[in-house]
């Protein structure tokens, strides 16, 4: 693209000041170059021309494709459902004398304030082979099901657990929960794909969508090598304004934000800076970082989702009510 062509963002519009870079892809380390831009006003980050042929960049061995070695067991132990009743929020006695004596999953922070219950209706687009899904099921949910256009066929769990390969905008059912897990940023159309999710929810339902975002400490440290820009796959890089402005054209009010990065914002990026893949990165990490450097990194990392500067985040959207 020469200079006097014109970059708009996808998101806001603006067409002046956007400042272009080359990014490479490095997660199997082909190299491939592609060129982004950084949108001077919402600051989204986004790649200026989608490849026609994009679906080469998601090969069968894509980490997302993988199906879980073990298949969760489809019974689930009483105790186990009373606690996470109980942790979403629910008044279950017996559950509420067992969580504080267990660890609750991690990601039952994600669903703080959304009035869940185990057999809540719940979409996970983007899911791939539905590992989070089968995760969730071990803990007890039991209405569940997911959507990906990228997998090869679709997959069937049993009991109920089914993963669509189909585009979200086929489907027609209201869930209470749709989750979106770093997949919103593979979307080439933003808001055609924000509008599509939030209409897939009832009166009263959430959608969560997890992303990795521009703007923070690690995109402004390692730019074109950021692990999360992932070329050509991650065709956007979000930042609290541009999710706004998309959240607000399809009806949704921002409930919630919360950050959620990992030490690879650092290692990773690391990584890429000196031209290694992620691939490539178990034969390099235990060289590059001492044990003391990956715990400084790692409690590096907590600080930055504390300060809300971390390269991930998650949004918690709701319908907003007409008058």
């Amino acid at each position: 693209m020469s200079e006097n062509q014109v970059r708009q963002c996808r998101v806001c519009g603006n067409k002046t000041g956007n400042l272009p870079f080359i990014a490479r892809e490095m997660y199997f380390g082909w190299k491939d170059a592609f060129e982004y831009f950084e949108c001077a006003d919402c600051g989204c980050v986004q790649i200026a021309t989608i490849p026609d042929d994009l679906a080469r960049y998601y090969p069968s061995d894509y980490y997302s494709f993988s199906k879980p070695a073990r298949i969760s067991k489809p019974v689930v132990p009483v105790w186990r459902k009373l606690r996470n009743r109980a942790l979403l929020g629910q008044s279950v006695p017996l559950g509420g004398l067992i969580a504080p004596l267990s660890r609750a999953p991690g990601y039952f922070s994600w669903f703080h304030g959304l009035s869940l219950d185990l057999d809540s209706s719940i979409l996970d687009v983007g899911c791939g082979a539905g590992s989070m899904l089968l995760r969730m099921r071990r803990a007890g949910f039991t209405n569940m099901q997911g959507v990906d256009p990228y997998i090869a066929e679709g997959i069937d769990y049993g009991r109920g657990l089914k993963i669509h390969k189909a585009d979200p905008s086929v489907l027609t059912e209201k869930f209470d929960l749709v989750m979106s897990h770093h997949s919103f940023e593979h979307m080439p159309d933003p808001l055609r794909a924000l509008s599509d999710l939030a209409r897939l929810l009832k009166p009263n339902g959430a959608l969560l969508v997890r992303i990795p975002i521009a703007g923070g400490y690690a995109w402004r440290k390692y730019r074109q090598h950021l692990v999360s820009l992932d070329p050509p796959r991650h065709l956007h890089l979000h930042t609290m304004r541009s999710m706004t402005i998309l959240a607000d054209a399809c009806g949704l009010s921002m409930d919630r934000v919360f950050y959620d990065s990992d030490a690879q914002q650092i290692t990773t990026s690391e990584l890429y800076l000196r031209g290694i893949s992620q691939r490539d990165a178990a034969l390099h990490m235990d060289t590059m970082f001492s044990h003391e450097e990956m715990s400084n990194i790692h409690a590096f990392a907590k600080e930055l989702n504390a300060a809300r500067d971390g390269d991930c985040a998650g949004f918690v959207l709701r319908p907003i009510r007409q008058s």
